[in-house]
């Protein structure tokens, strides 16, 4: 049998991956940043291939490139800006006219929607009813059970309470909600502390692009 077969290996997933995977898993969450990230390295080797490309261009034009650049991406921002970019940069660097560079913009914004970690509606909600939870509670800190949150969201005609229940629990690993679980209550409830400043950071990230 392979060696690979045994060595470790990391799996990347913007949605829950298989419970049978999961359980021989060591999950690490990862938020989305606040801010945008520095400009990678020209050194890097994975740039390689791309610079091979584009050195007949650059070593002619590379002073305009350099200036285009630092008026691409208005209007997008994070993944997105950092992919539109260099596509915008090639288009105004061969004169392409305004409304195509828009109409090339509005298929590329199109394309990457389904990429795109934007809070659902049912997310959203999740995330204002445990912040007002939490807005009531003293120093905006509280234990809560799983239960007692998805009680509160609005319910849909046909979805049994467990379900709501199974899947508040699921977005609270999957965004990291809770600061840390406090075991199980009575009635072998699984109970975890908040605290607003924690959920108000990571809602930030997350209700716009």
């Amino acid at each position: 049998m392979d060696f690979e077969t045994y060595s470790p290996k990391a799996f990347a997933s913007i949605k829950e991956i298989d419970s049978d995977l999961r359980d021989r898993c060591v999950e690490i969450t990862m938020l989305r940043a606040t801010k945008d990230f520095p400009e990678p390295e020209a050194f890097l080797p994975v740039w390689s291939d791309i610079r091979d490309k584009l050195y007949r261009l650059l070593l002619t034009r590379w002073k305009d490139a350099r200036e285009i650049y630092q008026t691409t991406g208005e209007g997008v921002s994070h993944r997105v800006r950092e992919l539109w970019r260099p596509i915008e940069t090639i288009l105004k660097l061969e004169n392409v006219s305004d409304v195509e560079i828009q109409n090339i913009k509005d298929v590329f914004l199109e394309s990457m929607q389904i990429t795109q970690a934007e809070l659902s509606d049912h997310e959203y909600e999740l995330f204002s009813v445990l912040l007002e939870m939490l807005e009531q509670q003293e120093n905006k800190k509280g234990v809560f059970t799983v239960g007692e949150i998805a009680e509160k969201l609005s319910k849909e005609e046909g979805v049994k309470d467990k379900a709501i229940q199974i899947w508040v629990g699921r977005m609270l690993r999957q965004f990291s909600l809770f600061d840390y679980p406090c075991g199980r209550k009575s009635g072998n409830k699984r109970q975890y502390f908040f605290s607003y400043d924690h959920v108000k950071n990571i809602f930030e990230r997350y209700k716009s692009c």
